[in-house]
């Protein structure tokens, strides 16, 4: 698929290895005192669909084999269908998962430098014109690159000015659901912007302790904030479970009116 030859050995492992096999194939790779580069491209030609691709789950099995090594390779994830450049080219949200992966793996594993590039689905199948050299070109942590007809782009953020809590009419006098594994003070500071928006209550779904059921910081702060005029609620139920979400969230809805949005994570 490359339009010119990359020199190097290659070895073929599925997505779903087993960690401690992953990691002893790259060790057996690696070369002391050469940098590792791993080119990581699961599932290119595929189509992921709604589902975790192979190229998400590939990159998750790497993650958890590298915890286990002192190992720190420069890692590219390698896509189609993961960006949206020029609004033609066809999207695949299965794929799409992976490029979150290349900040939250350099997080969880210090040293760890990771990108990812995306590529026209309509030409992965190559050959891909530009591929050696936008593989070649100088790797910046982080990076989200795409290449559309040989030409590379580079995804960049503009700074925004947060919009004043009380700019935000939509959640005035209505309520908002609080959704997922979320960390104590997450979940307080979603609850806190509500209520200083002008909502009338918050709804919390996810584990009991993501909650605030019981005792503790998290309870201790949402029942500060209840009061005349804000609701705090909880239910306590698997998140991931679509229909209880579901049930949970039109209950919501039927005993402090319509949700005007939510918190999720």
């Amino acid at each position: 698929r490359l339009d010119r030859p990359l020199a190097g050995e290659t070895s073929d492992l599925p997505p779903d290895a087993d960690p401690a096999a992953l990691r002893a194939a790259l060790e057996a790779a690696a070369e002391p005192g050469a940098p590792l580069e791993i080119l990581c491209a699961w599932g290119l030609g595929e189509t992921a669909g709604e589902a975790p691709g192979a190229l998400f789950r590939g990159a998750v099995a790497l993650g958890r084999a590298l915890a286990g090594s002192a190992l720190r390779p420069r890692l590219t994830l390698i896509g189609a269908g993961m960006q949206d450049v020029t609004g033609r080219e066809p999207l695949d949200p299965g794929a799409a998962m992976a490029p979150g992966l290349v900040r939250a793996l350099a997080q969880e594993l210090p040293g760890l430098a990771c990108r990812s590039l995306d590529l026209d689905p309509d030409e992965a199948a190559g050959p891909v014109r530009g591929l050696a050299d936008a593989l070649a070109a100088p790797f910046v942590p982080g990076d989200a690159l795409a290449l559309r007809g040989g030409r590379l782009w580079r995804q960049d953020w503009e700074a925004a000015p947060a919009p004043d809590p009380g700019a935000l009419p939509g959640l005035r006098g209505r309520a908002a659901a609080i959704v997922g594994e979320l960390a104590d003070g997450l979940t307080l500071a979603f609850a806190r912007a509500a209520r200083e928006a002008g909502a009338c209550g918050v709804v919390l779904l996810g584990r009991e302790a993501q909650t605030g059921q019981g005792e503790g910081r998290l309870a201790d702060g949402l029942r500060a904030l209840a009061g005349p005029g804000f609701a705090v609620e909880a239910e306590a139920g698997d998140p991931a479970d679509a229909a209880w979400l579901g049930r949970a969230l039109d209950a919501a809805a039927a005993r402090l009116g319509p949700l005007a949005g939510g918190f999720h994570t």
